[in-house]
């Protein structure tokens, strides 16, 4: 018995490649959410600052990010951060003047498409989080000895690390030592 189209099989092999075809059209990138990358965060911890963002893309395309920054109008492709997948970037490399107020945005590319996010202004002085010190408490006959190690940045000049008198010349701290009834302050 001979059909339409040559025969039963080849209606079926069309409807086959119809719903294939259909659901090929359905996955290009017109569909792809076209936003750019938003809730910039900066978290700078003892002057190793990260910079993450939420993406929005398509897990099955491909996208890829570029931070660029500026202290002084000149943009910036930053060293570690193009061409990555991850939706983070480590910034200490670039952001090695503490007293510079810095500006940073991400790009995202999707296919031939780019996003630019919004601004994110950032200021290492005044902006990282400083660790804890370490502390060692040793006693003598009539006598206490605190020895204080400061936190480790992640800051390097000439290959060597900065330590905290490197970058704020003086490091300011308060000792209360008490005792029953009685209260002592050391002041730096």
């Amino acid at each position: 018995m001979e059909t339409l189209m040559g025969g039963p099989l080849r209606f079926y092999q069309l409807v086959f490649v119809s719903i294939l075809c259909a659901a090929c059209y359905s996955s290009l990138p017109e569909k792809i959410p076209r936003e750019p990358p938003d809730n910039l965060q900066m978290t700078s911890n003892n002057f190793q600052h990260i910079l993450s963002w939420r993406a929005h893309s398509d897990p099955t395309v491909p996208t890829y990010y570029r931070v660029l920054y500026s202290s002084h109008s000149n943009w910036k492709i930053a060293k570690q951060c193009s061409r990555i997948v991850q939706p983070f970037c480590n910034l200490t490399d670039d952001f090695q003047v503490v007293s510079d107020e810095y500006s940073a945005f991400v790009q995202s590319f999707v296919g031939t498409e780019v996003f630019n996010s919004s601004l994110l202004y950032f200021s290492p002085l005044s902006e990282t989080f400083l660790g804890p010190p370490e502390f060692n408490l040793s006693s003598c006959v009539h006598c206490i000895n605190i020895t204080i190690k400061l936190p480790p940045t992640h800051l390097r000049k000439n290959g060597k690390l900065l330590s905290l008198f490197d970058i704020y010349n003086k490091v300011d701290y308060e000792i209360t030592l008490r005792t029953v009834g009685e209260e002592h302050k050391v002041n730096s």
